[in-house]
C-alpha cells in the first residue's frame, strides 16, 4: 500500500483486516510520526497513554469509539470497519491516482468518506479514471458527501473552527445509514 506506512499495511495483515470491508476516511496528509495517525502501531509508541492527537480524537469522539490506551482506541477504530489513508504525501504532493484507487479497493471499501477541500482534485482524478476506463459502480459511487454543508468533501477535524462541521457532517451520514 502506497497511503499508510508499511508498519500499518503490516499489522493489517497480520490483523486480517485487508479481508473485512471498510469505511474509508480519506485524509489529506499525515504529520510527522510522533502524531501519526497510526502511530501507536509502530513499537516505539506502543504504551502510549489514552491521550491521541486532537486529529485522531476528534475522529474517534464523533464516531463513539472509546478505549483504555490509544492502542485500544485504534482497535476499536478498526475493528469497527473504519480504515484511515492519506491521499498526499508528507512533502503535500497527491499520490498518484492509481495508487489511491488501488489502496481503496485492497482495504476492501464499501464506503469512502473524503476530509478537505485538497481531496476535491483527487475526487475529479477518481472520477476521470473511472470514465476513461469504463468502470461502473466504483470507487465514485462509495463516496458520501457532507450533506449538512452540501459538499462532497468533509471538513477536516482538526482545526478548532472545523470540528462542529466535521462532527455534524458524520453524525448525519451515520444516523442516515451512510457510514
Amino acid at each position: 500500500m502506497i497511503t499508510v506506512e508499511p508498519f500499518v499495511e503490516r499489522y493489517f495483515i497480520a490483523q486480517g483486516y485487508l479481508n473485512r470491508p471498510s469505511k474509508i476516511i480519506a485524509a489529506e496528509n499525515y504529520p510527522n510520526p510522533n502524531t501519526y495517525f497510526y502511530r501507536s502501531l509502530n513499537p516505539a509508541f506502543a504504551n502510549i497513554p489514552n491521550t491521541p492527537n486532537s486529529f485522531f480524537s476528534n475522529i474517534i469522539n464523533v464516531l463513539g469509539i472509546t478505549g483504555a490506551t490509544e492502542k485500544d482506541l485504534l482497535d476499536n477504530f478498526l475493528n469497527s470497519g473504519y480504515r484511515l489513508i492519506d491521499c498526499f504525501d508528507i512533502t503535500k504532493a497527491m499520490h498518484p491516482i492509481n495508487d489511491i484507487i488501488h489502496d481503496i479497493h485492497y482495504l476492501n471499501a464499501e464506503k469512502v468518506l473524503f476530509l478537505t477541500d485538497n481531496n476535491i482534485n483527487t475526487i475529479k482524478e477518481i472520477s476521470v479514471f473511472e470514465d476513461l476506463h469504463g468502470i461502473v459502480g466504483g470507487i465514485s459511487n462509495k463516496i458520501i458527501p457532507d450533506l449538512v454543508r452540501g459538499r462532497i468533501v468533509h471538513s477536516f477535524p482538526n482545526w478548532p473552527s472545523q470540528v462542529i462541521n466535521f462532527k455534524n457532517s458524520i453524525e448525519l451520514a451515520v444516523r442516515l445509514g451512510l457510514f
